[in-house]
């Protein structure tokens, strides 16, 4: 109770409601801005070299990755391939670089053409990262597929098996 009145305060800052409030002291509010703008350059320069090895660094991550992109590119197709030998598969054409999902399975999405249609397909390296829409059916006795094209996220392309 302050003069006959009853005020409520805050009690993480002190302050008062009600009609009569307190004043902040002189140096109060405007000390922690003069102490921030001193602040300021130092925290601003840290800021930027934290930005500049990030930018560094997914620079070499990138370049890094488009050498062990084709590769695992060509390895997944390869592995596609050896799973699903029909002979009608045309091509495989990488819609992405590919990267390593949740499952921790390096993959990429792409479509393969087997007999002049096209299917989506996520194709990893690795069998358990491979999917795709089901693809047709085919005689497992027929001769194995000839002369593949795949077509890399990169823009280039080659002729496998």
């Amino acid at each position: 109770m302050e003069g006959g009145r009853m005020l409520a305060v805050h009690s993480r800052t002190g302050s008062k409601s009600g009609r009569e409030r307190r004043r902040p002291a002189a140096g109060g509010r405007l000390a922690l801005l003069r102490v921030s703008r001193a602040r300021l350059p130092g925290a601003l320069s840290l800021v930027a070299v934290g930005l500049l090895l990030t930018a560094c660094s997914l620079s070499y991550e990138g370049a890094k990755g488009q050498a062990n992109g084709r590769a695992n590119q060509k390895q997944a197709a390869l592995t596609f391939l050896s799973d699903y030998p029909n002979p009608a598969v045309e091509s495989i054409t990488f819609t992405q670089e590919g990267s390593v999902g949740g499952a921790g399975f390096w993959a990429a999405n792409a479509i393969v053409t087997i007999d002049g249609r096209t299917y989506d397909a996520i194709l990893g390296p690795d069998r358990r990262a491979s999917s795709s829409n089901p693809l047709p059916r085919f005689d497992p006795d027929a001769p194995a597929p000839t002369d593949v094209t795949v077509n890399y996220s990169d823009d280039t392309s080659e002729v496998v098996l």
